[in-house]
């Protein structure tokens, strides 16, 4: 009761389900350049196919894509 998950205070943000080749990108920095699954903020929570927090990342006003900003795994 006392260990919340991390991403418990950021479920307003939208979020991205990321294939394995995406996860490997965002684990090491590089951005993403595709749509959310869901919510279109300036931020997105980054998620493992198996449902694991991964990062959270923000969009790139010049490129558009996505960028790593805190990566958690």
């Amino acid at each position: 009761d006392l260990l919340w998950p991390v991403d418990s205070v950021l479920g307003e943000m939208g979020f991205v389900i990321l294939d394995l080749a995406e996860e490997e990108a965002v684990r090491n920095g590089r951005p993403l350049d595709r749509e959310p699954d869901t919510g279109a903020g300036r931020y997105l929570r980054a998620y493992a196919r198996d449902g694991r927090f991964i990062a959270v990342l923000h969009r790139d006003k010049e490129t558009g894509c996505w960028r790593p900003r805190k990566v958690f795994a």
